[in-house]
């Protein structure tokens, strides 16, 4: 029996500033197909996340400034949430955009996706703001019970 070659596809990658790259989405006119192609079959597109994030947000800053914290503290949970989903299905897109996720078990983990993707990205990826500005917020109001301030639940939505 031959042993079949192990194909590692090679991406070349030329960097883009980020303004440059959601000025390019903003201007479409229909959700970018990128968006919906990677997780289509397991929920949500990543855009519909993003909106309700957004949505959460705008609502608890209102709700703050109106005086009605509990209102206020219970968006920030939901945005933080929902932009965590939002990034884990960018991360879905790239990894099954590049054909990794071969590279990882099923229902892997954020850490280990990011991980593969930090493997492959290097320093065009910055890894090493996502875990502070989303999963670690996320991770503190889910297993701390621990609220993010308008500031912190911002910026995760924002990230």
């Amino acid at each position: 029996m031959t042993m079949m070659p192990v194909l590692t596809p090679k991406v070349t990658w030329k960097p883009e500033p980020i303004l440059n790259v959601m000025s390019g989405v903003l201007s479409l006119t229909e959700t970018p197909v990128w968006w919906d192609r990677a997780i289509a079959d397991e929920g949500e597109p990543v855009d519909v996340w993003v909106r309700w994030a957004r949505a959460e947000l705008i609502e608890a800053e209102a709700a703050e400034r109106d005086g009605m914290s509990d209102l206020a503290r219970r968006g920030c949970v939901h945005a933080v949430g929902h932009a965590t989903r939002a990034l884990d299905g960018m991360l879905d897109a790239y990894l099954e955009r590049d054909y990794l996720g071969i590279h990882l078990r099923d229902r892997a983990m954020f850490k280990e996706k990011l991980g593969l993707l930090k493997k492959r990205l290097g320093e065009d990826l910055p890894w090493r703001i996502i875990p502070p500005l989303v999963s670690e917020p996320r991770n503190m109001t889910e297993h701390d019970r621990i609220v993010p301030t308008i500031h912190e639940t911002g910026l995760a939505v924002d990230s």
